[in-house]
């Protein structure tokens, strides 16, 4: 595939600006084809959030990892048809942008599990989704064609909370020093009046019942 440099001749810190604070739809308008084809790419539009901070701030922490799910779902940069033109490149970069920017801007509005539960069917499927009328198939409208994978659609649809809980706690997500050290192990409930207590050599308390 060919580039020309087709675009603003801007240079230095003003024409990559963006690096920082995330390429939207104005700065494509500052890179040249090459460039588009380079820098066109999730991580460049959407940069990846600090979800422990999001979660000290005060974001639940369910909130957080939804959001986790849906970022990491995204295509991580748009494909292009073989011999594509300029012009078909031009357009799939900014309804790529476009897409990315949607679902950066859209969740960082969540604030609690309601904010996130009614997420897809008030915010994305009007927008992106289209019911096909039997059933619960539905069709992913044109402007997100080669955007939308099936692992969008799922992550999208929370189901059950108990479900992103587990995975929270499997994949220790945003855990302190502390819950990672504690979640290696299980409490158990104890009866003080038979139970005796000893301080192990390597610091640990073991506990034991009488008779046991």
């Amino acid at each position: 595939m060919r580039y020309e440099a087709v675009g603003k001749p801007l240079g230095g810190a003003k024409k990559y600006r963006w690096k920082s604070s995330g390429l939207t739809l104005e700065d494509l308008d500052e890179l040249n084809l090459k460039e588009k084809y380079q820098f066109v790419k999730k991580n460049n539009i959407w940069k990846k959030p600090n979800y422990e901070e999001l979660v000290a701030s005060g974001l639940p922490i369910r909130v957080a990892y939804y959001m986790k799910k849906i970022r990491d779902s995204l295509p991580a940069q748009p494909t292009f048809p073989y011999n594509a033109s300029a012009d078909e490149i031009e357009k799939i970069c900014k309804d790529y942008t476009s897409f990315v920017t949607f679902f950066k801007e859209e969740t960082m509005k969540l604030h609690n599990d309601y904010d996130a539960e009614r997420f897809y069917p008030d915010v994305v499927s009007p927008k992106y989704i289209e019911p096909l009328g039997y059933y619960h198939y539905v069709k992913v409208k044109d402007e997100a064609e080669g955007f939308f994978p099936n692992k969008l659609l799922r992550a999208l649809q929370i189901g059950r909370w108990e479900t992103i809980d587990y995975e929270i706690k499997k994949k220790q997500f945003c855990y302190s020093d502390k819950q990672i050290l504690l979640s290696q192990y299980e409490v158990l409930p104890y009866s003080k009046k038979d139970s005796i207590f000893e301080k192990m050599e390597n610091g640990m308390v073991l506990c034991q019942e009488n008779g046991h």
